[in-house]
């Protein structure tokens, strides 16, 4: 390996094969750490055959290993073993037969991952790992891997990969339990200047795909996401959620088909602020390259840009989507828009926001969206939206108001026309529609009781 390698203990029966090793650890390059550190081994092996060049492991159970990965740009630190093993080298006499060998039972108990990252810097910790494979053997391409592992920070995940050697097919069956999604802030940190990120997911899914073909995949299955929310760097509430759920009938990248049963999202809440230099989102935005200095190496050190990048991809493969929605729900909604830019403070609060919509498919003449809110707790919006899947541009809007208030608006009555009111409502209907770049446009404005 070209690295030191001791253990504390090693015991062979030579009349059962029994092979047992304790306090195995693998030196990073260099010496600079360990990289692996095993607690104890214990194998079985049939010594005979060994003699034929049949290796035939009866069992071979691995406990308490630690696997410390570490990354730096797009540098790991096994590259070294990487290109120590898988370098092409050509042999003196091509050997007359593979070696032969099987595993019968092959298992991993107590195992910790540590990943960790430079920049950004980022510690991720997979604790009570155990990996249970079976019949492994030199000419089977099929391996049947169960893994259940556990989140440091909080979750817990079971999955059985099926996966063929030969073909790189995969198939992917997971149930993951309360993710806490904490871990991301430094990763969202190269984009927003925000002081924390706070949620958790999970959901059960079957997913397909092949090694071959990493854009081409299928899944099916239920995701789910808990108490989302991202504050500001004063610790103000930037956006939130307390609950989102979908249920995928069918992601088929390959077909270009995006089936889903349902998707909903429960209490959303985004707070937008305007000052004289502008949103406050378009003053904690940033980019990775600035807070980095790197540009070479961020698309392996940021899941946010990789991810971004996935997706950019099946965008240049697809040009089209066929998609379907069931139901589309959002309840309970809230918009807390703040005005620092006319004098007055100017605060406008959007509540119990509804948007529902059945039946949504890209090959419909229009989706249609219903749309309720309060508004600032006296005014009442209703309206409907109609949009073409094949040309956003071509919209239809049906929208009343009522109960509005006019001295909510007083900040700016005073700015423009140095003049508050003091009592009126007001009472707006609108009904627009662009179609073929052409607007047509009725419009109601009823004022009532005005006193300045």
């Amino acid at each position: 390996t070209g690295r030191l390698i001791n253990m504390n203990y090693l015991r062979i029966n030579l009349f059962n094969g029994e092979v047992n090793v304790k306090g195995l650890h693998i030196y990073e390059k260099g010496r600079k750490g360990i990289f692996v550190s095993v607690g104890e081994i214990d194998s079985r092996v049939a010594l005979l055959k060994m003699i034929y060049s049949n290796y035939l492991i009866k069992k071979l159970h691995i406990k308490s290993p630690v696997i410390r990965i570490a990354q730096k740009g797009n540098r790991f630190n096994y590259d070294d073993l990487v290109k120590r093993f898988l370098e092409e080298e050509k042999p003196a006499k091509q050997p007359s037969a593979p070696t032969q060998y099987w595993v019968k039972q092959f298992q991993i108990e107590n195992a910790t991952l540590i990943y960790t990252n430079n920049k950004p810097a980022v510690t991720l910790q997979l604790v009570n790992t155990r990996a249970d494979i079976a019949d492994l053997a030199w000419n089977n391409p099929l391996y049947h891997v169960a893994l259940d592992t556990r989140l440091q920070t909080g979750g817990d995940a079971k999955a059985v990969l099926d996966f063929n050697s030969n073909s790189l097919q995969y198939h992917v069956s997971a149930d993951v339990n309360t993710f806490s999604i904490g871990w991301m802030y430094p990763y969202l940190k190269d984009y927003m200047k925000v002081s924390e990120l706070r949620g958790v997911v999970g959901g059960k899914f079957q997913l397909t795909g092949n090694g071959n073909r990493p854009l081409d995949i299928a899944l099916s299955g239920t995701i789910g996401a808990d108490k989302f929310a991202i504050l500001d760097e004063s610790g103000e509430l930037l956006t939130a959620a307390e609950q989102m759920a979908v249920k995928i009938d069918t992601i088929h990248t390959a077909k270009n088909r995006y089936d889903f049963a349902y998707i909903n999202m429960s209490k959303p809440f985004i707070r937008l602020t305007m000052y004289d230099k502008g949103f406050n989102y378009e003053r904690i935005f940033t980019t990775p390259a600035a807070v980095s200095g790197d540009t070479s190496h961020l698309v392996y050190s940021n899941i946010f840009l990789m991810m971004a990048g996935y997706i950019q991809d099946l965008v240049k493969q697809y040009d089209e989507n066929e998609y379907k929605v069931n139901r589309l729900s959002i309840a309970g909604g809230q918009c807390i828009f703040t005005d620092y830019t006319h004098g007055d403070r100017f605060r406008y609060v959007l509540d119990s926001v509804m948007l529902t919509s059945e039946r949504i498919n890209s090959q419909n003449d229009f989706l249609n969206f219903a749309v309720t809110s309060r508004l600032n707790t006296s005014g009442k919006m209703k309206g409907t939206l109609k949009v073409n899947p094949k040309n956003y541009k071509d919209i239809i809007i049906d929208a009343g108001i009522t109960d509005l208030l006019i001295t909510d608006f007083n900040p700016y009555f005073k700015y423009y026309v140095a003049t508050p009111f003091q009592n009126g409502k007001i009472r707006y209907v609108n009904v627009t529609s662009v179609l073929n770049n052409q607007l047509d446009s009725k419009n109601v404005l009823d004022v009532e009781r005005v006193k300045t």
